[in-house]
């Protein structure tokens, strides 16, 4: 089954200077990192030699709205949403990021999952199945 997922890092400009140290703790925590990771923000630039592969600019002040415009222009059919100041502070363990996107994968009712430091999962209903009903 194909790993299809990438990293979306939701920012504004206003916390850029967050960029860089998330980007370092990636590399840290999470060297052998498979997937591409993505910036979300209005105008602004990440570092040179940053983790992030794509930035997605949106001039809007709402938030929500950017996330949204984003989402719409990511090819991958699953993404990992984090903020920009939720730095990995532990090893990330790709092994177990790749077994729970396959379980999403397997079972298209799943449609979000919530991680803790234990690894522990939490899931919810897919926007799909309220569809059907």
């Amino acid at each position: 089954m194909m790993q299809d997922m990438c990293i979306l890092v939701v920012s504004c400009d206003k916390y850029a200077d967050c960029w860089t140290p998330f980007s370092d703790c990636m590399r840290k925590f999470w060297p052998d990192c498979p997937y591409p990771v993505y910036l979300c923000t209005e105008s602004g630039e990440p570092e040179n030699g940053a983790v992030y592969s794509k930035v997605f600019h949106e001039q809007t002040q709402i938030w929500t709205a950017r996330v949204r415009k984003a989402c719409e222009k990511i090819k991958e059919s699953h993404i990992l949403i984090v903020l920009e100041d939720q730095w990995p502070s532990l090893p990330v363990s790709t092994a177990t990021v790749q077994n729970i996107l396959g379980l999403m994968q397997s079972q298209e009712n799943i449609g979000i999952v919530y991680l803790d430091k234990d690894c522990l999962l939490y899931t919810s209903p897919s926007p799909r199945d309220r569809q059907k009903s």
